[in-house]
């Protein structure tokens, strides 16, 4: 399957990005952000709040929450999603293990930390693939702070009224 220009224009940004260097870092630039931020202060508590059950559903309500979206402005093309899910993950696993391998090797991060961040790069490049049919969710924003450098780690509160945590 080949990829959009839009997905692939997104993967050159992951790629392009200096992922990690301003973690734990005061916010210089925070883009056009609407919602609280929280910034923690080491991997051992991005680690922390990374393995809360609480993010995990909220990164897999967050992609169900645009897969409806989907199937209800687009039935055909939703149909296709397994295809395209496929199709970025061959980039998106690779990708995430030659961004982390420098930052994993000096830290021994766990599994857990790999998983998120590959969960929001293949959910993103997803959005991009659909892009043209509706506009891309919750896990394109979250990328947002993996191209600028930190490590979106946790919720805090009901969603989507909260507080996003970094690293």
């Amino acid at each position: 399957m080949t990829l959009r220009p839009a997905t692939l224009a997104t993967l050159e940004h992951f790629k392009k990005a200096d992922w990690f260097v301003r973690v734990g870092q005061n916010l210089v630039d925070s883009g056009n952000i609407t919602v609280p931020i929280t910034i923690v202060s080491s991997w051992a508590e991005a680690i922390q709040h990374c393995q809360d059950s609480e993010w995990e559903w909220l990164l897999n309500e967050s992609a169900n929450i645009y897969r409806e979206r989907l199937a209800k402005v687009a039935q055909k093309e939703f149909n296709t999603w397994n295809e395209h899910i496929r199709a970025v993950k061959e980039f998106s696993g690779p990708l995430v293990k030659a961004k982390l391998a420098p930052v994993q090797k000096e830290h021994d991060l766990p599994p857990k930390v790999e998983s998120t961040l590959r969960w929001i790069v293949t959910m993103t490049l997803t959005e991009a693939e659909y892009a043209h049919i509706t506009e891309p969710g919750y896990l394109t924003k979250l990328s947002f702070w993996i191209v600028n450098g930190h490590f979106p780690c946790d919720w805090k509160g009901e969603f989507p009224n909260g507080n996003l945590i970094i690293y």
